[in-house]
């Protein structure tokens, strides 16, 4: 009974939980589906490292599917001429350029939003394209 007694006053009060994503408080608890929903949208969380060279092509926009955020790297072929690659998020262009030295190759590398559009466009072909 003691015991009982306890764990009836130090129960939680569910007024404590705040169950929306947009809460600002810093004094209301989390609950579980809060938790989950945070936890199924984190970058990382049951995501892994795919090599899909092949099923890229330069040029071409493609949309990120996922809950998450993706992140994307790749690598061009290495050339003794300058070369420029132009990376597309969400129709934000980042221009790469370098200059011819003997050894020049390029790697872009950015993070796509959930749902959002990316492209990578480059003046010499892409070796290596990797999402995460």
């Amino acid at each position: 009974a003691k015991q009982a007694k306890k764990l009836q006053d130090e129960k939680l009060d569910k007024s404590a939980l705040n169950n929306t994503l947009k809460s600002t408080s810093s004094t209301q608890a989390l609950t579980a589906a809060q938790g989950k929903v945070l936890n199924d949208q984190a970058f990382g969380v049951g995501q892994t490292l795919v090599d899909v060279t092949a099923s890229r092509i330069s040029g071409t926009t493609y949309t990120n599917t996922k809950n998450s955020p993706i992140f994307v790297f790749a690598t061009t072929a290495t050339t003794s001429t300058s070369q420029s690659v132009s990376v597309v998020v969400n129709g934000i262009t980042f221009d790469i350029r370098q200059d011819g030295d003997g050894s020049c190759n390029t790697w872009p590398s950015f993070i796509v939003p959930a749902g959002g559009t990316y492209s990578i466009t480059a003046s010499q072909s892409i070796i290596k394209w990797c999402e995460f």
